[in-house]
C-alpha cells in the first residue's frame, strides 16, 4: 500500500514537470499597421520631457490643428486627428487643456481646422490665462508624412519645446489627407 502511494505521488510529480504546451512550428504574424495614437502620444511625451520652461498643469494649454506646410491656412482630417491625439495625451497627463474650437479669438474655417490669429494671442493670454500653445505642421512625402510639433509661450513667442517625427503612409493616412 505504501509502495502504491509513493508510486502515485512520484507519478504526479513527474507529470507536473512535463511541458505539454503545443508549440507552433511556424509563426505567421503580420506586422501591425502603424498606430497614429502611438506616434502622437510618444511625440507629446517627448515635447513635455524636452520643455525648456515649466508647462503649468493648472493653466490653460491650447492645441491648434496641425496644418500642411505647403498651405498653412489649411488643415485636413489628418491634421485635426493628430491635434486631437495631443489633446487626449495632455489631458491624460493632468494638463488643463481648453477646447480651441470654442474660442471666439480663433479663426475657425469649416473643413480646415482651427488656426491661431497672431494678433489675438495677447488677448487670449490675458483673458484665459493661457501660457502655452501647441502648434504643428505636416509635410506629405511619397512614403511618409513628416510632422513637427512645437509648444510656444504666447507671451513672447519663444518655442518652449519641439519634436519632429515621421508617420508611414498607410491607406488610413492617405484617406485622412484626402489622397487617392
Amino acid at each position: 500500500m505504501l509502495k502504491s502511494f509513493i508510486l502515485g505521488v512520484m507519478t504526479v510529480i513527474l507529470c507536473s514537470c512535463v511541458n505539454t504546451a503545443v508549440q507552433p512550428t511556424t509563426q505567421n504574424v503580420e506586422p501591425s499597421e502603424p498606430n497614429l495614437f502611438d506616434y502622437s502620444y510618444k511625440a507629446c511625451d517627448l515635447l513635455l520631457q524636452r520643455a525648456t520652461a515649466t508647462i503649468d498643469r493648472q493653466r490653460d494649454v491650447l492645441v491648434a490643428s496641425f496644418v500642411n506646410t505647403d498651405r498653412l491656412d489649411e488643415s485636413s482630417t489628418f491634421g485635426r486627428c493628430i491635434a486631437d491625439n495631443y489633446i487626449t495625451y495632455l489631458v491624460l497627463q493632468g494638463y488643463k487643456v481648453s477646447e480651441i474650437k470654442l474660442r471666439e479669438n480663433v479663426l475657425v474655417k469649416q473643413d480646415a481646422g482651427e488656426f491661431m490669429l497672431s494678433r489675438e494671442v495677447k488677448n487670449i493670454l490675458t483673458t484665459h490665462k493661457v501660457h502655452a500653445v501647441l502648434v504643428g505642421t505636416y509635410s506629405v512625402g511619397a512614403e511618409n508624412v513628416y510632422v513637427t510639433a512645437k509648444v510656444i509661450n504666447p507671451a513672447d513667442s519663444v518655442i518652449i519645446s519641439a519634436v519632429d517625427y515621421k508617420i508611414k503612409m498607410t491607406r488610413d493616412v492617405r484617406k485622412m489627407l484626402g489622397m487617392p
